[in-house]
């Protein structure tokens, strides 16, 4: 019920609040949805701590700018 009402109200207000974030630049705002120019990960061996260890909770976060 809670998780509804939070997008009910999260997704509309969405646009107001990538807007109040301004970013410093375009780079900065692409890289925040994902859309950055992130390095050629092709061959390059995959981490699987989720298959070693399936009952982990991982959690991965970034609030800065990638160098």
């Amino acid at each position: 019920m809670l998780s509804a009402l939070y997008n009910l109200l999260w997704y509309p207000a969405l646009p107001f609040a990538l807007l109040a974030a301004h970013p410093a630049s375009m780079r900065d705002y692409r890289e925040r949805m994902g859309h950055g120019n992130f390095p050629d990960t092709a061959g390059a061996p995959r981490i699987c701590l989720l298959e070693r260890y399936p009952g982990a909770v991982m959690a991965v976060t970034a609030m800065t700018a990638a160098a």
